[in-house]
């Protein structure tokens, strides 16, 4: 039997790290992350059938480092056998995928001879479909695409079905997209979606909700082996690959409606897959999320035998209906008597009913950039007749309106706006019974003040910072407003203490001076220009928040601009290396814009790239501070220095320098052969020892190779982010 369902998927994912404490029925059996090149993270344990095929470290994304094939062509196609993994019969496997090819990876397993076992494939844009096939009909062979031994578009497979990822797919390796394969017995289930989709990376069950397709097929019970499977995937990557062997299910799992849903019925039919021992089920509903996980109030609806239950209408739970506007939590707990763990008290999932409100406004509430031509949208709130439209540029007008003229659609048109106006705008629904007054929402049209440092919203911040922006199309000066008051901040004007000075045009910058650490703080820029009828013009409330650190360097503030110009902050020119010495075999950034690295980063968008060729002996790079010299300040006891080297470096010995005298040495001789981001965290009293004046750190030197008796050694190249100090831990 096979059955196709449809692809309505839960985002919720695989705690990787939380994968040893999975329901006592289930057990890990391979995982591999590719973060150390240690056991199972070496490529050297992943031996291909196909002596053709290449496997490669390197970085994938979102997550670090990955396998890459590093190979291609359809005679380079084939099986690699995980390690160690030959007896597996009923599990999860599980793994991340990212494309720099069109063809697909795939999964084999139960594998017990070359025509014995299943392959499910993750096909992408040549195949842009999943595929299960039985190895018996030859879909796996060994140096063969899927069409040369027919095996898709109807072909020998058991079953293919579109992916749903739709079209305008990335080969550039930008993209991670997430494969599941469940098996029990003769059942098969399949998931395909994109990594960045499944949102909750605390479950450690994983559910994916229904999955994409699922047969029935008893062909190859296992026990057998696994392998990932590539279809000339030249330079493309997996990562996270993981096995769990299953004794079974107890939860309930995959709810109808999907866990956080919004219904625009007041009834619905509760639905769920059974767990694997269930002989009756409990089910909880409420609108109170304790109540419903304590199992207290009215929320237990009963024992029932059904995977499924009509509430909202008479006669059944909530015989009143469900209420517009609320959100419902309802959990269902799995029952057999006969089975000492029972019950499985089960996850909790909620929905929302639609609101009498009208909600989902297009300009979004907040929006910046707003085109001054484009017309108005919204959802229309439960029972929706007629509309009043209210808009202006004045909340308390906007918001204290009435007597707005009723109309049919959900949509607006407001005519031309102003450009770089702030306006507010609101929607009242009437239900042929009772006005419902909507929200107040704002948006700001383009041509105000943009590109912002910090941006909106941004956290770990330097207590030392420059705010920057760039100028409305308008502007001939500005107010700034700054606080820890959002709302002082909000409504301050020239009198208020938030008001800090003004400026004029080509002085887009304020500093704010030394802040306090893990602290919110709000601001805002009023623009004004004498000449234009409109001005001034008020801006929006923005915010940021302050490191529970100190920033010694977090390589943001680097730029491209020549020397000449007065903002101009090349990292050469900050980092001092050994361009011009030669006794100094280092060089800081790039030949060429971005002279950053921007890619491989710790955080942010920037870290600092920096090549050494110690045949002159040592390698280093000196920052002098003009900040954060204090470095006793909060009780900061630890330097950390994120960094990141390559496995074809040279092992030279890595170094950093206070003063120019203080050193430390890695204490790891191959830390410049670390593949992935490593916290080198060091005691500053290691400094304070070797009689550096804390209060008075002046320079930051980074090196490689032996500084006190400099030896000829090898190149290579690293990578620095991230330098902080942190105070003890509370």
């Amino acid at each position: 039997m096979i059955r196709i369902q449809g692809h309505s998927i839960l985002c919720a994912f695989v705690a990787l790290s939380m994968l040893l404490i999975l329901q006592p029925a289930s057990a890990q059996i391979f995982y591999a992350d590719f973060e150390d090149e240690i056991g199972f993270n070496d490529p050297a344990q992943w031996v291909p059938d196909n002596p053709t095929q290449t496997w490669g470290i390197a970085d994938f994304p979102g997550s670090g480092k990955g396998l890459k094939n590093l190979n291609e062509g359809c005679g380079t196609s084939g099986n690699t056998p995980l390690p160690g993994v030959t007896n597996f019969t009923d599990g999860i496997i599980q793994l991340d995928m990212s494309w720099e090819d069109d063809d697909s990876w795939g999964v084999i397993f139960r594998k017990t001879a070359d025509d014995a076992g299943y392959l499910v494939v993750f096909g992408y844009i040549e195949t842009p479909g999943v595929i299960i096939a039985d190895l018996a009909d030859g879909c796996a062979a060994t140096g063969f695409c899927l069409d040369e031994v027919n095996c898709e578009n109807g072909g020998n497979e058991l079953i293919q079905v579109d992916h749903g990822l739709g079209t305008g797919l990335t080969m550039d390796l930008s993209v991670s997209y997430t494969g599941r394969i469940w098996v029990k017995g003769d059942t098969i289930r399949v998931w395909y979606l994109p990594t960045a989709d499944i949102d909750d990376p605390t479950d450690p069950l994983g559910d994916l909700g229904e999955p994409l397709v699922e047969i029935q097929n008893g062909a190859h019970p296992g026990p057998g082996s696994v392998g990932i499977w590539q279809e000339s995937q030249g330079g493309s990557m997996i990562d996270n690959v993981l096995v769990v062997g299953l004794g079974g299910q107890p939860l309930a799992w995959a709810p109808n409606p999907p866990d956080g849903d919004l219904l625009t019925d007041t009834w619905t039919n509760l639905s769920w897959r059974p767990g694997d021992f269930a002989v009756s089920h409990d089910v909880y509903l409420g609108d109170n999320f304790d109540n419903v996980n304590e199992g207290t109030g009215d929320t237990f609806i009963g024992n029932q035998a059904n995977a499924s239950i009509l509430v909202g209408f008479p006669g059944f739970p909530v015989p009143d209906g469900l209420m517009p506007g609320m959100d419902y939590y309802w959990r269902v707990d799995e029952v057999n008597d006969a089975n000492a763990a029972s019950p499985w008290k089960g996850n909790i999932w909620n929905f929302s009913i639609q609101p009498y409100t009208a909600y989902d406004p297009d300009p979004a509430d907040g929006a910046e950039g707003v085109d001054t031509d484009g017309d108005f949208s919204w959802t229309a709130g439960f029972g929706a007749k007629l509309h009043h439209v209210y808009l202006g540029d004045n909340f308390d007008e906007v918001d204290s309106a009435t007597g707005g003229l009723p109309q049919g659609v959900a949509t607006y048109d407001p005519g031309t706006l102003k450009l770089a106006q702030t306006y507010f705008w609101r929607v009242d629904e009437f239900d042929a019974i009772e006005t419902h007054k909507g929200d107040v929402w704002s948006f700001i049209t383009e041509g105000a003040v943009g590109s912002l440092n910090p941006a909106k919203g941004a956290v770990d911040v330097t207590q030392t910072p420059t705010l920057t922006w760039s100028p409305g199309v308008f502007g001939a000066s500005h107010e700034i407003y700054f606080g820890t008051d959002a709302e002082a901040v909000k409504n301050a004007d020239t009198t208020s203490p938030e008001f800090k000075g003004s400026g004029n045009l080509g002085s887009e910058s304020f500093e704010p001076g030394q802040l306090e650490w893990n602290t919110t703080y709000y601001w805002r820029i009023d623009e004004a220009n004498n000449a234009n009828a409109d001005s001034p013009w008020k801006g929006p409330l923005w915010s940021f928040t302050t490191a529970n650190f100190l920033i010694i360097d977090d390589m943001e503030s680097y730029n491209d601009l020549d020397p000449v110009e007065p903002d101009s902050n090349r990292i050469f020119n900050a980092w001092i290396d050994g361009y011009d010495d030669p006794t100094n075999g280092s060089l800081v950034g790039y030949d060429t814009p971005p002279f950053a690295e921007q890619s491989i980063v710790h955080s942010g968008n920037q870290s600092m790239p920096m090549s050494y060729e110690n045949a002159v002996g040592k390698s280093e790079a000196t920052l002098t501070l003009t900040s954060n010299r204090d470095w006793t300040v909060k009780g900061v006891d630890t330097l950390t220095i994120w960094f990141r080297g390559d496995a074809a470096n040279a092992a030279e010995t890595m170094y950093v320098v206070l003063n120019g005298s203080a050193g430390i040495d890695n204490d790891n001789p191959d830390a410049a052969l670390r593949t992935s981001w490593t916290a080198w965290n060091i005691d500053l009293q290691s400094f304070a020892d070797q009689g550096v004046n804390l209060a008075n750190v002046t320079s930051i030197t980074l090196g490689l190779g032996n500084r006190a008796n400099p030896v000829a050694g090898g190149a290579g190249m690293m990578y620095f982010d991230d330098i902080r100090l942190y105070p003890p831990a509370p």
